[in-house]
């Protein structure tokens, strides 16, 4: 009997996971029918939709694996509900495909097709696909900026275990601009910014906060090119009411306090408007923002002589910032 199964999901941010579902429905069946969650839909399942892709991006993703893997055995279909095509008498599917985290969908279409006098659809359960710290993949931690799409870690376990020293392989990139490089900063380069808003250096955040533009998280050391320039909040333009974290990360390295301090900050999302005052240096606390930063965040922070760099967040400024901290060593220069 030829036999098709439906296989349904946001698909946001396209990962593996996504790929072995798919994949064990066409291992299993004749053909596969993907419903794809509209934009409309997306925005009933999350309160953050920002970094949601939109439904034409999402839609573009599976075609192409399909495409590769499936020629001519696969259709997508676009959804606004978890019933889709399902309850409809002339739709032709056999089977629906699952995991045990979406299960109860399934069971739930099941019910109303019975109330429908409709067959039941055979329920195949794929296995889930594990990330590298053996947990699901899912495209909510690819959003929230802890995997990437193959489920690997943007900060290693052992790097809030050992302090790590720049090496000579890491300098050439750390002296590009990680991102857009503004030669003067002003008020359109802050408005309508969706994310959390974040400064690096003395300067930069001065330069924010007399723009009205307060950063949730500042990290400062009362230097500018190493030169102690500042000896007061109030200078560089604080209230005094913000919260201050006082963490050690020595010049040239990333201390452990450092990334524990920017992932308590930015995963948990505890702070209000939070000031890292750093003792040794500031200037490779980028990178840690960047990798613990969710898609979206900004960071701001000074170019020597040329301006002020702005890092909206996204996938690649994480995978860059994973593979120079992968540079960096545990025995010092």
């Amino acid at each position: 009997m030829f036999k098709k199964a439906i296989v349904g999901g946001t698909f946001d941010h396209f990962h593996k996971g996504h790929k072995r579902l798919i994949e064990h429905g066409l291992s299993h069946f004749d053909r596969v029918i993907a419903t794809t969650m509209s934009d409309e839909y997306v925005k009933t399942k999350s309160e953050d939709y920002s970094q949601f892709e939109n439904f034409e991006t999402r839609k573009r993703e599976v075609l192409n694996f399909l495409e590769e893997r499936a020629p001519g055995r696969f259709e997508i279909i676009k959804i606004d509900d978890i019933f889709g095509p399902t309850l409809n008498e002339d739709f032709d599917v056999q089977a629906i495909i699952v995991t045990n985290q979406t299960q109860k969908g399934a069971d739930l279409i099941n019910e109303e097709r019975k109330e429908k006098n409709l067959p039941a659809l055979e329920i195949s359960v794929c296995p889930l696909e594990l990330t590298e710290d053996g947990k699901p993949i899912s495209s909510e931690r690819i959003r929230a900026g802890e995997i990437d799409r193959e489920g690997k870690l943007y900060i290693k376990p052992e790097w809030f275990e050992k302090e790590l020293f720049i090496t000579d392989k890491a300098i050439p990139d750390l002296k590009k601009p990680f991102g857009k490089l503004l030669p003067e900063l002003s008020e359109k380069d802050v408005v309508d910014l969706k994310g959390t808003i974040i400064s690096v250096g003395d300067e930069s955040t001065k330069l924010l906060l007399s723009l009205k533009a307060k950063p949730s998280v500042s990290v400062i050391d009362f230097k500018v090119a190493r030169i102690k320039k500042f000896s007061s909040l109030s200078e560089l333009g604080f209230s005094g009411s913000e919260n201050v974290l006082n963490i050690t990360n020595p010049p040239g390295t990333l201390s452990p306090e450092l990334f524990k301090a920017v992932m308590q900050l930015l995963r948990n999302k505890i702070f209000e408007q939070t000031i890292v005052m750093i003792d040794g240096e500031d200037d490779l606390s980028v990178l840690p923002l960047v990798l613990a930063s969710p898609l979206g965040n900004c960071i701001f922070y000074g170019q020597p002589d040329e301006g002020i760099v702005k890092v909206l967040i996204d996938e690649n400024h994480k995978a860059k910032a994973r593979e120079i901290v992968a540079r960096f060593t545990t025995r010092g220069h």
